[in-house]
């Protein structure tokens, strides 16, 4: 074992601005902790509120899940909007942040690793982006009784046609500083006026050994089939950014075809969003997030 441990390969540059990020959140009240199968998580409890005419004053509980490359601080900057009437869980997904390397590196032991941490947990609403989006829906057909509705910020999962997988997996391929500033453009809504700055941590991410395995691991023929997605019965939220340029539209219209009473956001919020828009538009995600809970 090395000097810094089993997460020496994650503490690069961008390794340690994540660290400054979640010494923020803890001084949002976030607690870290490891659960079972080596997975970290950062949680805040809800604070009792009192009864109204409108309910119970309670809240409710919610998992956040971030996409690849990213960890629990992807999500710090819609914290400060989302209020503290319900239990916030920021879930590290394997390979990432603080979690444990998944071993071996395929989608099957991902997804039971995942699966085995979450069942630990309260039922929630789980908010996922990107693959977390992805999980989330692994998570509502393998644990049903733990996910009581689904937040969807332009999630994966969805299957794709060979060639169109190749391209979308082709972009995490980033070995040169101009292709980490292509891959910002295509992230963000507004291309980032630091990228300058943000692209040496781009390439510092996608230097790591254990994210490029777990890239090559993934499939075209996505998280959950058909079958599966028609048998999701909670409620389900889907924003699909418009100005999204990680994930091809085929994906959200195979989620809308195949997952019943699945909700769309507003036109005009999707027309102002890309891939991640807790980052460029945290106040207007967690408006979102907060009338789904309700």
């Amino acid at each position: 074992m090395t000097r810094f441990g089993p997460h020496a390969s994650r503490r690069d540059i961008a390794g340690w601005i994540s660290i400054l990020g979640r010494v923020v959140l803890r001084l949002f009240g976030f607690r870290s902790r490891t659960l079972p199968g080596g997975m970290h998580i950062m949680e805040r409890p809800a604070r009792k509120h009192r009864a109204t005419e409108a309910g119970d004053g309670s809240g409710r509980d919610l998992l956040f899940i971030h996409g690849i490359g990213v960890d629990v601080t992807s999500w710090l900057s819609i914290v400060p909007y989302l209020g503290r009437r319900h239990t916030l869980r920021l879930l590290d997904l394997p390979s990432h942040g603080e979690s444990e390397d998944v071993e071996p590196v395929d989608v099957e032991s991902m997804s039971a690793m995942i699966v085995g941490a979450v069942d630990t947990l309260p039922a929630s609403i789980i908010v996922g982006n990107s693959l977390g989006g992805a999980i989330a829906l692994l998570l509502a057909v393998r644990l049903p009784a733990k996910v009581q509705g689904l937040f969807l910020l332009s999630p994966a999962g969805a299957p794709m046609e060979p060639h169109v997988f190749d391209a979308v997996i082709g972009q995490f391929e980033i070995k040169t500083y101009s292709e980490a500033r292509e891959f910002l453009t295509r992230l963000f809504a507004t291309f980032p006026y630091n990228s300058p700055v943000i692209a040496p941590f781009v390439l510092a991410v996608w230097a790591r050994p254990s994210l490029h395995r777990l890239r090559l691991a993934f499939r075209h023929d996505g998280l959950i089939s058909p079958d599966q997605a028609r048998a999701i019965n909670i409620p389900v939220f889907l924003s699909w950014g418009q100005r999204d340029g990680v994930l091809p539209s085929v994906v959200r219209d195979w989620l809308v075809e195949h997952i019943p009473g699945l909700q769309r956001a507003d036109p005009d919020d999707e027309a102002q969003e890309a891939h991640s828009p807790q980052i460029e538009r945290p106040r207007s995600v967690a408006r979102r997030i907060l009338k789904f809970v309700g």
